[in-house]
């Protein structure tokens, strides 16, 4: 074997053994620095507004959005009218193209609704009883 291919073989063996990784054990060390991820969608908060992801934006429809971005759930006032053309109010949550919320009758009575969006702006919801209610954001 000629003293430069010697040399070359030498030092690579070098530098491998060079880089051999020191392993700790993180299970056991107590001291350790890594710390556990929680996620947001993981923790329910009583005000929108306590969600770390809350946002604002008076330039579109919503009242306010939480989640992350690309899952976002947009919170909506609307009105509208039920199946009798009587005037109806409340708010939606979205996901996507659906979500759920609450609509006041002109009775008062509070209704839980499933929401669809039907067009821009414009939604179609239903209650438990099949009544439905077309509606828009605000």
């Amino acid at each position: 074997m000629n003293k430069t291919t010697f040399l070359a073989f030498l030092f690579v063996l070098t530098s491998l053994l060079g880089c051999k990784e020191n392993k700790t054990n993180y299970e056991d060390n107590n001291d350790s620095q890594v710390q556990g991820f929680v996620s947001t969608k993981d923790i329910e908060y009583e005000e929108p507004k306590d969600d770390p992801t809350y946002h604002v934006d008076e330039e579109h429809k919503y009242e306010y959005r939480t989640g992350t971005s690309g899952d976002y759930d947009y919170n909506y006032d609307v009105v509208g009218h039920n199946d009798n053309g009587d005037e109806v109010s409340g708010n939606v949550t979205m996901n996507g193209k659906y979500g759920n919320g609450t609509i006041t009758t002109p009775d008062g009575d509070e209704v839980e609704v499933d929401v669809e969006w039907i067009d821009y702006g414009k939604l179609k919801a239903t209650d438990e009883n099949g009544n439905e209610y077309e509606l828009e954001a605000e």
